[in-house]
């Protein structure tokens, strides 16, 4: 049984759900069914272990645990990456060359970071002053998506235990195998028991218990825009700090003068990444019509030579879609009927496949109200528009609701900056994509989230600003 991990043991309820195995569509093992009674245990244990032990650190004792973690914490790893590969149905290349290292790498990172915490002073006269100073919120809870468990449980977690808080994960019900298992190799590699504690739920009562626990002070959710709308208003009643990393339509803009092969294959691993599910996918590329041909063919030889696969595989490049549900939603996508929208490509899944797969498609879009370019699929759908000129471009990358990420392919100077100004997105990769140093903030924009995570920026959103205004006369105020 898949548990729930509340106060450095596993706990595993009364009722179960089933878990599925992507690549075959078929049950592996069932987990714990947790909900309020369960959320209210977890965040009680919590905040026992944050009023007994985690508040009581100093910030350099916490910062040298952190960096402990951190250092033990891959030589603990053993088949965690085959349990999210099989349970997310991530290809297990990605997950263990590439999610893996950076998981230890956020508690390096944000270990680091604490030492940029700063107290500020206003100064009145010699004897009367003001102190802004920053405090925990005390427990925080954490809502994390099924297409990157671990990762964005590393994240969070990092941020919120280096600014000082306890943490109660929820995660995704279709994926929930890998964080009770991160959890406990954190606890191995130093962590105190109930620091970081695990309700798995196969509904919304969990979440929804998580946002309205009066213990609970800042929610932290990454997922869909709709479900991130219930949030902020499951959370609102008592007016919990919230801040959400959501869904996202991100622009790829190709330039003549870039370096088109790096281009495709870039484009190509974005678009295709954990097959589409993927936020910051650079789902809808737009390229100068100058060299359209150019680069669709590149781009089309690439998305042909993915292999597809069971996540488990290790030569797999493209793994299954999370559920049934999720494609039949995205087979939708498959057969467009516009007069202005061509298929470029379509893969092929081998017949001995029986997983939930799509394989990739390629269109090319010259109507710029194509609902290809404005809604975010979540699978291995790409859309290419053609541009003629700089406006044209910024325009139709910005008519997105969404402004999570964007890509551009340049190498002029000039036209870097005047874009990457323009572009309503938090994020925007130049001749690179998808990658980002640990330290370094994950703004999102638009209907793509609210608030800010990550870097020092997110490690503050953590904590709660307080004044103090201190008169050393100790006397009555004059009338």
């Amino acid at each position: 049984m898949i548990s729930h991990w509340i106060g450095g043991r596993p706990v595993e309820g009364k009722a179960t759900f089933d878990v599925y195995d992507p690549s075959v569509g078929t049950t592996y093992d069932v987990a714990a069914d947790g909900g309020a009674d369960e959320i209210d245990r977890a965040v009680r244990v919590a905040q026992s272990t944050y009023d007994s032990q985690w508040s009581s650190l100093t910030p350099s004792r916490r910062a040298a645990l952190l960096a402990e973690v951190a250092a033990r914490l891959p030589k603990l790893y053993g088949d965690l990456g085959f349990i999210q590969s099989r349970d997310a149905g991530k290809p297990i290349s990605f997950v263990e060359n590439r999610e893996l290292p950076g998981l230890a790498g956020e508690f390096a990172a944000y270990a680091s970071l604490m030492g940029r915490f700063r107290d500020r002073l206003h100064s009145n006269d010699e004897i009367s002053y003001g102190l802004t100073i920053t405090q925990p919120y005390g427990v925080v809870g954490v809502i994390v998506p099924f297409n990157a468990p671990l990762g964005v449980t590393a994240e969070k977690t990092a941020q919120a235990l280096a600014a000082g808080n306890c943490v109660v994960i929820k995660p995704s019900p279709l994926a929930p195998a890998s964080i009770p298992v991160f959890v406990r190799l954190l606890e191995q590699a130093g962590m105190p028991p109930g620091v970081v504690n695990v309700v798995q739920g196969s509904g919304s009562e969990a979440g929804q218990a998580l946002c309205e626990h009066p213990l609970v002070s800042r929610i932290s959710f990454t997922g869909s825009t709709a479900v991130g709308q219930t949030i902020v208003r499951d959370s609102a009643q008592m007016l919990k700090r919230v801040t959400l990393e959501l869904s996202g339509k991100n622009p790829c803009l190709v330039f003549p003068d870039a370096n088109l092969k790096a281009a495709a294959a870039n484009a190509a691993f974005s678009a295709f990444l954990n097959a589409g599910q993927t936020c910051t996918s650079a789902s809808v590329i737009l390229v100068h019509r100058e060299v359209s041909d150019h680069f669709c063919q590149s781009f089309i030889d690439e998305a042909r030579a993915l292999a597809i696969g069971i996540a488990t595989d290790p030569v797999t490049e493209l793994g299954p879609l999370i559920s049934e549900q999720r494609r039949a939603s995205v087979m939708e996508w498959t057969s467009p009927k516009r007069p202005d929208t061509h298929l470029l490509f379509s893969g092929v899944v081998p017949e001995h496949l029986k997983g939930w797969f799509v394989a990739p498609h390629v269109f090319y879009v010259n109507d710029r109200t194509d609902p290809l370019l404005q809604e975010e699929i979540f699978g291995p759908i790409v859309a290419i528009i053609p541009f003629d000129d700089e406006d044209e471009a910024v325009s139709i990358a910005n008519q997105t609701k969404y402004g999570l990420a964007s890509f551009l392919w340049t190498f002029d100077a000039r036209r870097i900056h005047r874009i990457a100004r323009r572009l309503q997105a938090g994020r925007v990769w130049v001749n690179t994509g998808h990658s980002i140093p640990d330290d370094m903030s994950l703004p999102a924009w638009k209907m793509s989230g609210l608030g800010i995570e990550g870097g020092l920026e997110g490690m503050e959103s953590f904590r709660q600003f307080k004044t103090i205004n201190v008169n050393l006369h100790g006397d009555a105020p004059h009338r």
